[in-house]
């Protein structure tokens, strides 16, 4: 039997498999549930919600359980394979379900590109997203402690390869062209959770510190809804561009931060040979070596206020462009937004280079 076997009800309150088939629910009529497993989520739609429902897992005794329970369509797929699309009897379904199943792949992004290039999720279609959450406060517990215990199923599941957070997770879905529409969350403890044993190797300030963790540091498994949208790798775009930005403050702003230490010791070095009276008056005539460092703090410095202003101004365009796919969100237009990549060309480099937008 397998170990993902479970029961649930439909509308059981912080639960990841009702919170999987209320989303699934709300979608159209033929769906795909990929990793499936014995289908116990996806089977439950097929009896209680009409959908035509397609199994496809790696594992053909799961799939067996599957047809069991009443899925009529079940296929041996292994994601890792390029050519795994080929296995499916379909395409454009109007749900796709990805239960826990991102996290047990080498190349998730690749599986989510092929989803959009081969069309396997309509256009109008919406994909479920479930995956534990690494930054959850058993792990953090545990890592105070000194350990990260994998187990046989949970958050580290010792099949897991790849471990994401809500942020990584919706950088991987939009850099292959899936646009976040909701985030549900279930909730857990540490107390709760296998870890717990790991509290009593903790110390009170270790304690502390997990006791004041945010929301997320409960949040024990994300369930995204999302759909396809052209407008993601515009904004995946839009976001490396800032990261290369806040990178390049940074260097400019240890730069900045080693020239005043060096104009410092100056003074200091001034202080000691003229005195107070001697530095004043040198101060206004300098020597070469102050006069070069304060000449390379003030280059150094201008080149910081521009990285400034021009991480400003792609920030205020993130945030233009994220209300922007909203407002087409909700108005059903997806694939509009076409223009970030030159707005891109003309608030980046240029800025950075002191020549201001182009």
């Amino acid at each position: 039997m397998s170990k993902y076997v479970y029961e649930f009800q439909p509308n059981e309150p912080n639960n990841t498999a009702a919170t999987i088939y209320q989303i699934a629910y709300a979608g159209g009529p033929r769906l795909l549930d990929i990793g499936s497993g014995p289908g116990i989520v996806s089977s439950a739609l097929g009896r209680l919600a009409a959908k035509d429902v397609t199994c496809v897992d790696v594992d053909d005794d799961a799939l067996r359980a599957a047809e069991r329970s009443g899925v009529s369509r079940t296929a041996i797929v292994d994601l890792e394979r390029p050519d795994w699309y080929e296995a499916l009897p379909e395409r454009e379904y109007d749900v796709v379900i990805l239960a826990d199943v991102l996290e047990h792949l080498h190349d998730p992004g690749r599986t989510l590109a092929t989803l959009q290039e081969q069309k396997i999720v309509a256009t109008d279609g919406l994909v479920v997203v479930s995956f534990p959450n690494v930054a959850h406060e058993s792990i953090l517990g545990q890592l105070l402690a000194g350990s990260f215990a994998y187990t046989e199923t949970g958050l580290l599941d010792r099949t897991h390869i790849r471990f994401f957070t809500l942020t990584t997770m919706r950088d991987l879905l939009e850099e292959n062209g899936f646009l976040v529409e909701q985030v549900h969350r279930t909730l857990r403890t540490m107390e709760e959770t296998v870890a717990a044993r790991f509290l009593y190797d903790l110390s009170d300030s270790a304690r502390s510190v997990i006791r004041e963790a945010d929301g997320d540091g409960r949040t024990f498994q994300y369930i995204l809804k999302v759909r396809p949208s052209e407008a993601t790798a515009q904004l995946a775009m839009l976001r490396a561009e800032l990261g290369r930005m806040r990178e390049e403050y940074t260097r400019l702003d240890t730069a900045a931060a080693g020239l005043r230490a060096r104009l410092a010791d100056t003074r200091l070095i001034l202080d000691q040979k003229h005195g107070h009276q001697g530095r004043d008056e040198l101060s206004e005539q300098p020597p070469a070596p102050s006069r070069r460092t304060r000449d390379q703090y003030e280059l150094v410095h201008a080149a910081l206020r521009r990285c400034e202003e021009a991480t400003a101004s792609l920030e205020a365009e993130n945030q233009r462009l994220r209300t922007e796919i909203d407002h087409m969100r909700e108005n059903r237009k997806p694939g509009t937004v076409v223009r970030l990549k030159r707005r891109l060309r003309s608030y980046v480099l240029p800025a950075v280079n002191g020549r201001g937008r182009t």
